[in-house]
Formats: C-alpha cells, structure tokens, sequence
C-alpha cells in the first residue's frame, strides 16, 4: 500500500445520466443505478439472496416477464413455504382471538413469504448453495450459474452481488462473462482486511466496467488509514454501453434524493474522491 493509499482515486465514479434508486428506500438493500441500463436488462442473476430482495423486485417490475437466476445457502425454499403455512395459521388464530398486533407481525411474514415465492417461482430459479470459485456439493460457481442464465443477446444480464467477502474469490470467474453483463452492483466487505484483493479486483473490474456510482456503508467501521468505509457499495456499468466521453464526476457522496443510510438514524459517511 502506497502513501495514502493513491489507489483510491481509482474508486472516482464516472458521471452518468438518468440516475435512480431501485430497491429498499430507507435503508439496506437498495442501488443507485442508471435507469437505461436496467430497461436493457432480461435477466437478474442475484448472487446472494438473503431476507432483502427489494432490489430485485424493482428490476423486475421494470422489465415484467424477465428472469431471475438467484444463488444463496442461507435461504431454503422448503423452509419458507413449511413457514408460509405456519404464518397463515396464526394470522388467523390471533385475528380471532382479536390480537391485530400479533395478527398483523404474522401478516407481514407472510407477504415476504410470497414475494419470495414470486420472486423465485418457476420459470426462476433459486440455486441453494454458496457461491464459491471452486465447485462442490455445496458450493456453486459462476460458470454453472451463467449456465443457467443461457444464451443472451450481448450485455443484458444485471448482476446484483452480496456475498459477504466471498467477492473477492470469484471476481475473475465472473468478468470472463464480461460481455454477456450490462451492470454489476455490488458490496465490497472489509476493504481494509482484503487490500490486496482489493485493488486487484477494482483493476481488473475497470478493463471492462467504468465504476458510475460509490456509496459507503455506515453498518461497518470507517477505515481512515485508506480513507474509506470497510464497507462499500459500487455500480459498474459495461464500457460499450458507456455514453461517449462520459466525464468523471466532480459530487460528493451520499447524493441526496438517491442515498441512502444502511443504518437508518446513524450518519451516512461523506466521500470525496
């Protein structure tokens, strides 16, 4: 690592137009994407599922009809449809016993229950497994999940990419699909443990992607020895889409109307890069 970490200018997003927010709106699980970008897209590989899928659903309801291939081993569709079926009997239950609050918390399991069956229902896919660069049993990797995805017209595949520091192991697996993805949003998870493989992946992303939009997450620590959150959210668009001579942008982060805190209530780190 260099004095004061120069590596860090390469993290300047690139200004672009037409900037939205697609996902939850006040808080975690939320991008700032180009709106075009998502209108090219047919299909939504989700590497990394979770209990947040908001992101998703929005892509989604822009581009109805689309798929979604959908990869994480901590989610199980067994589980969620046998608790979908418990959550419905005790919504009834405490409707009739008239505890509305009670009623009402089962209510809301319930609708996540069936987003995610919407979400996941066939013709999608969900691959329970871990998304890995070496294939197991338990372990998928990026070559058997763009098997899944198919043949594609070039650049129409939105990868959305929460793995939890496993991004660092398949980065390369995922960019020899380079010209097959229009965007990658994703978390970078503790950039300060992982520096090397760090400022490898950010170089090797940028022989493809301009980074158009950096967002710090306020849930992790503020590294001040790189100057950057341990935690950060990036938006890579792929070069050939890129508009011509697209400058880089001179705006601080957070960008206000499209931000927001992962931690509600906790202040949103600032970012000049």
């Amino acid at each position: 690592m260099t004095t004061e970490w120069s590596f860090r200018q390469q993290l300047k997003p690139k200004a672009v137009p037409g900037l939205v927010r697609l996902g939850n709106p006040v808080g975690d699980g939320g991008y700032v994407v180009p709106k075009w970008v998502v209108e090219s897209t047919d299909v939504l590989l989700t590497l990394g599922i979770g209990q947040e899928w908001t992101f998703d659903e929005d892509v989604l309801r822009m581009r109805p009809g689309k798929s979604t291939v959908g990869a994480d081993h901590t989610v199980h569709g067994a589980s969620i449809r046998s608790s979908l079926r418990q959550a419905q009997v005790k919504n009834n239950l405490n409707r009739l016993l008239g505890r509305a609050a009670k009623a009402s918390r089962y209510a809301e399991r319930i609708d996540r229950y069936r987003r995610y069956q919407r979400m996941f229902g066939s013709p999608n896919v969900h691959i329970e497994k871990m998304v890995g660069s070496t294939a197991s049993p338990t372990t998928v990797i990026i070559d058997e999940l763009f098997a899944y995805v198919g043949s594609t017209f070039p650049h129409r595949v939105l990868v959305s990419m929460d793995i939890e520091e496993s991004e660092y192991d398949v980065i390369e697996d995922l960019l020899r699909h380079h010209t097959a993805i229009n965007m990658i949003v994703t978390e970078f998870h503790y950039v300060g443990r992982h520096l090397d493989a760090f400022e490898r992946s950010i170089t090797e992303i940028k022989k493809f992607f301009d980074i158009v939009h950096l967002h710090g997450n306020n849930c992790a620590p503020y590294n001040h020895d790189i100057d950057l959150p341990e935690v950060v959210e990036l938006t890579l668009v792929h070069q050939s889409l890129m508009p011509p001579d697209s400058p880089y942008s001179s705006d601080e982060r957070p960008l206000p109307g499209l931000d927001v805190a992962n931690s509600p209530g906790v202040p949103d780190y600032v970012l000049r890069i």
